[in-house]
């Protein structure tokens, strides 16, 4: 399903010099969720907007032997997750979350799971052991920002400027870098004619920001 992570009105706030006259109300709905998704794409997650999940994939083991998951939804708080499973050919393992005293065992380091090796002891061996192996996971957990209102104003920045990248690309079809006639100019693109600027200058607001994921060994 799209996820639109700004409203028309957040869209006129953030590029009060855009000029969308020449589209209907219609056309520019599909063209913020056309640019939300871009950026759900560039960012290689699943969304931004909170929904519960269940997400499997392969397990990663980091040198300290701890188990790391990167979420594919996020971002992720400790008290989201409600549950960790491992599995592999002869293993299926609930994980304990929490002890007695209601003590979170993982910690959540920016948008990455860390689960310590000491809490988990498989064949007499920690997690370590089975780094390299062939394990995967399963975790349930919450991921994403409580509604479009609550998504950060960097995100809907970088969300606006693909939104002007796509209004640019359909005043400019032909794909020119530049145009000039008398004393008026307008640049398109960038230096490498590979994106235009708006394109570019999104990229670097996700990547500065940490919203893109990565997957860490």
């Amino acid at each position: 399903m799209a996820e639109n992570l700004i409203t028309l009105d957040e869209v006129t706030n953030f590029a009060p010099d855009l000029d969308m006259s020449a589209f209907s109300s219609t056309t520019i709905s599909g063209m913020i969720t056309r640019a939300s998704e871009m950026i759900r794409r560039y960012c290689n997650v699943d969304g931004f907007l909170k929904t519960a999940v269940t997400e499997k994939g392969r397990a990663r083991i980091n040198p300290a032997g701890e188990l790391t998951i990167s979420f594919a939804r996020r971002p992720v708080a400790e008290s989201d997750v409600t549950g960790i499973r491992l599995k592999q050919v002869d293993i299926n393992i609930d994980l304990e979350l929490q002890d007695g005293a209601n003590n979170i065992f993982h910690v959540i380091d920016g948008r990455i799971l860390y689960y310590p090796s000491t809490f988990i002891v498989l064949h007499g061996n920690g997690l370590l052991s089975l780094r390299n192996s062939n394990l995967f996971y399963e975790v349930d957990y919450s991921g994403g920002y409580d509604g479009v209102t609550n998504v950060p104003e960097d995100l809907k920045e970088a969300v606006t400027l693909m939104l002007r990248h796509l209004a640019n690309r359909r005043f400019n079809s032909m794909g020119a870098r530049s145009f000039s006639q008398g004393d008026y100019s307008v640049n398109f693109g960038d230096s490498k004619g590979t994106n235009d600027i708006f394109m570019s200058e999104a990229t670097n607001i996700l990547d500065l920001g940490g919203y893109v994921r990565r997957v860490i060994d």
